[in-house]
């Protein structure tokens, strides 16, 4: 998962925030 992390760093706070979304969704 440390390409994920990276990813993470990367993407803005905003953008962050909807990942984060999108990611718990994708994990449910």
């Amino acid at each position: 998962m440390p390409v994920k992390a990276e990813k993470k760093e990367t993407l803005d706070p905003i953008q962050k925030s909807r990942f984060h979304s999108l990611a718990r969704r994708i994990i449910k």
